[in-house]
């Protein structure tokens, strides 16, 4: 099973007019492998998850996927801030063919947020927000998971037990990155692909593609950036 987008073109709207962001690019991976996608801001990491996972049409070129991707995690944009965790949770069953009670009930386990599920999502602290988050990737079955930026987004408190989770959930299974941090790449793949000019460079030599990726950097004046500290505010954005 593997991902396969050939030969992509895929424009933005900058300003109400349509700017190119990937052009003639190619990518691949295979289920079971690690591979980091590295790139500056606006270079078109987030984007490419979403043409993976099909959140996002082509412009041109063709994509296959025999794989089952998982949205770019931590994202939850599709849940609804006005209504509860539970309630959320029970309408993501429904689309998926799941059992609504052992569905909430998996979920509020697995992310430690059972007192929280019949709060309304809007209203709850960051870090409830970012245990759902974690917990609802991880509780499914996938052979390749996309991360957007990190890979574990959680509070300090939350992060051996996410850290435990993870190694489980994914062994022998695919990780795909796309971060602009080298420490996370080098950390969690081994092969990666850097986005230069609309394209994707592959590289099976981490050195060579974070060479690239830092000379990046150095042409733009735009610093990589490193991970830093969860914020344990328990304040909702709002």
């Amino acid at each position: 099973m593997t991902i396969e987008l050939h030969d992509i073109t895929k424009g933005v709207l900058v300003q109400r007019k349509r700017s190119p962001l990937f052009k003639h690019l190619d990518f691949w991976m295979e289920d079971g492998e690690r591979v980091a996608v590295l790139g500056h801001k606006r270079a078109g990491k987030t984007m490419l998850l979403q043409l993976i996972c099909g959140a996002e049409p082509v412009d041109e070129g063709w994509l296959e996927c025999t794989s089952k991707v998982s949205w770019p995690i931590p994202q939850i944009d599709f849940f609804t801030p006005q209504m509860t965790i539970a309630t959320n949770l029970r309408f993501f069953a429904r689309m998926y063919g799941i059992d609504q009670d052992k569905f909430v009930s998996e979920v509020g386990q697995l992310g430690e947020i059972e007192s929280h599920l019949n709060d309304n999502l809007g209203y709850c602290p960051r870090y409830i927000r970012q245990q759902l988050a974690f917990a609802l990737s991880m509780w499914f079955d996938f052979d390749i998971y996309l991360f957007d930026d990190r890979v574990i987004s959680t509070p300090k408190p939350f992060l051996a037990r996410a850290t435990q989770i993870l190694e489980a959930r994914t062994r022998n299974k695919g990780i795909l990155v796309a971060t602009s941090s080298p420490g996370i790449a080098l950390q969690y793949c081994s092969t990666a692909f850097v986005l230069d000019g609309g394209r994707a460079e592959h590289y099976t030599d981490m050195k060579a593609a974070l060479k690239h990726f830092n000379s990046l950097a150095k042409d733009t004046g735009v610093e990589a950036d490193e991970e830093e500290e969860e914020d344990d505010d328990d304040e909702p954005d709002m």
